[in-house]
């Protein structure tokens, strides 16, 4: 009996002696061959390795990660908690040269990206951690990887070191990997089944004054659908303190948006600046945007600009977008005349718009253009609809614009800044403009229907906001006071305008509208006494 159990002490001794030999030998292997890849661009250096032979798990502990390569465009260090290998054939890691890893997990990485010059592009940043990735993965056979808590710094080397953007939150689900097969349009380099990441607190400086931002990103791989939200691009002062900073005049921008979504989205597009977005559908909800234009500075030295279809020839990847569905979105335009501190708003609210067939690849274009619906409220008085009809091989679009009843005293917030004019009274029944433009210039309807309508010049300068009677008499006797169909005179604008080439078709759709106006109204005379002619001489 005593030799039985002295026999089988010893040989529970020798298989402990045997298992822990293997896990330390297993140990001593990893830590050896996890570097010795020659073509990677990183080193893995770790503090301690736990081998947990018969659960097949290896843990490495409190790594960094060292870049190797000093001739890229950029910097990329890291540091991780832990590294967690899972469902491991360390038994026959033991006797081959590579090991095969079921799963293998990265725990609150911490990367810090530096930029060496202003001319590292989208791509080479946004692909330094592709190849961080690849890199990792290719030290072995993973099937599957996942990445949780990751976060980065991103900065941009000069005389010192300025930070530029950073995220939160990465995540990595990725299923299925074959390392052999390489696939450099994921955010895992490979072949695989599955995939879906996600980032939170996307931030980033377009300028010392302006910062982008994206609350969270969501793509899913297999379900073809990519979600970003609460998306703003804003200016760190009010946007009109800044535009009075300004030594030029400029269109500023503001916008905010609750969420873009692409539904059925092309999974194969590279994302790393060989973009392509190709979705069956795209729905921007609530977005806002605000557009301010000062006039008190001077003009600077403007480019040209394009038309709808020029506009769409500029966005630098290709797009095919079956359906864009715009929702509960908000247009504001504020415009600061020559004089004044503050400007007239004009707002378009409740904007719902539909988009069909938005395409910039000639080989997709299965129509020759697109068409635009758009519904809104403006100033929150009356509803407004617009058709658009853009062709893709011409610089020229279609406009249909109604707007319906208006109480025009309602008006006077945008008149009064704007043109030193309010309304006393008066009703449009309704405004019509249809619009046939080319590059330079339109052929264009305006139907203004109003009645009883009478206006108050007020007075420029210091005594800005004063009725100029003088003025007021002398513009209610040259307006028509009535525009009524079937009655006498009744008048319908048709005529052909020029585009300033400088600004875009919005601007041009606004001047056209506005010509049309003065037209039937007539405008001119008001233009003149309200102190906006240039031969007007301020005074009473």
């Amino acid at each position: 009996m005593k030799k039985i159990f002295f026999i089988s002490i010893f040989l529970i001794g020798v298989f402990a002696l045997l298992f822990f030999g293997a896990e330390y030998w297993i140990a001593y292997k990893i830590k050896n061959s996890l570097n010795t890849r020659e073509s990677r661009n990183y080193d893995l250096v770790f503090e301690s390795v736990d081998v947990k032979l018969l659960l097949g798990k290896v843990d490495l502990n409190h790594i960094l990660l060292v870049p190797l390569q000093d001739n890229l465009p950029f910097e990329l260090e890291g540091s991780m908690d832990r590294m967690k290998m899972s469902n491991v054939k360390l038994l026959e890691y033991i006797f081959k040269k590579d090991i095969e890893i079921g799963e293998l997990r990265l725990e609150n990485p911490s990367f810090r990206l530096i930029r060496k010059d202003s001319l590292t592009n989208v791509k080479q940043s946004s692909k330094a951690f592709q190849d961080v990735f690849g890199d990792i993965i290719r030290r072995g056979i993973i099937r599957n990887f996942v990445v949780e808590g990751g976060n980065a710094e991103l900065l941009m080397k000069g005389d010192s070191l300025r930070r530029f953007g950073s995220f939160t939150d990465l995540t990595i689900y990725a299923e299925g990997i074959e390392t052999d097969s390489v696939l450099v349009t994921n955010m895992v380099p490979f072949q695989l089944d599955k995939i879906r990441t996600g980032v939170k607190n996307l931030r980033i400086r377009l300028s010392d004054k302006q910062e982008f931002k994206v609350g969270e990103v969501d793509f899913n791989y297999s379900e073809s659908y990519l979600s970003l939200h609460d998306i703003s691009l804003k200016f760190d002062d009010e946007i009109l303190d800044y535009s009075h900073q300004l030594d030029y005049q400029a269109d500023l921008f503001e916008i905010g948006i609750k969420e873009v979504r692409f539904d059925q989205l092309d999974t194969t597009s590279d994302v790393y600046g060989n973009w392509s977005v190709i979705s069956h559908k795209m729905l921007i909800d609530s977005l806002v945007m605000v557009d301010l234009r000062n006039k008190n500075k001077v003009r600077g030295d403007d480019e040209q600009k394009p038309m709808f279809a020029g506009m769409l020839s500029r966005i630098p990847f290709p797009l095919d977008i079956d359906s864009l569905e715009i929702r509960n979105s908000k247009f504001t335009y504020i415009e600061i005349p020559e004089g004044n501190q503050v400007g007239g708003e004009i707002l378009f609210d409740q904007l719902n718009a539909k988009v069909a067939g938005l395409i910039t690849i000639d080989s997709l274009q299965k129509q020759n253009h697109l068409t635009m619906d758009v519904k809104a409220d403006f100033m929150g008085i009356s509803p407004v609809s617009a058709h658009f009809i853009v062709p893709y091989n011409q610089e020229y679009f279609s406009l249909d614009l109604d707007v319906s009843r208006i109480n025009l005293s309602e008006l006077n917030p945008i008149l009064l800044p704007l043109a030193n004019i309010s309304i006393e009274s008066g009703t449009m029944r309704r405004l019509r403009l249809n619009m046939d433009s080319r590059e330079n210039s339109a052929y264009s309807t305006v139907e203004f229907d109003y009645e009883d309508l009478k206006l108050e010049i007020r007075k420029p300068g210091q005594l800005r906001g004063q009725k100029h009677g003088t003025a007021s008499f002398l513009a209610n006797i040259a307006i028509r006071s009535d525009n009524i169909p079937g009655k006498n005179n009744h008048r319908i604008a048709r005529f052909h305008s020029t585009r300033n080439q400088y600004r875009g078709p919005f601007n041009f759709i606004w001047e056209t509208t506005k010509t049309g106006l003065m037209d039937i109204t007539p405008g001119g005379v008001v233009k003149l006494l309200s102190g906006r002619g240039k031969d007007f001489k301020k005074g009473d």
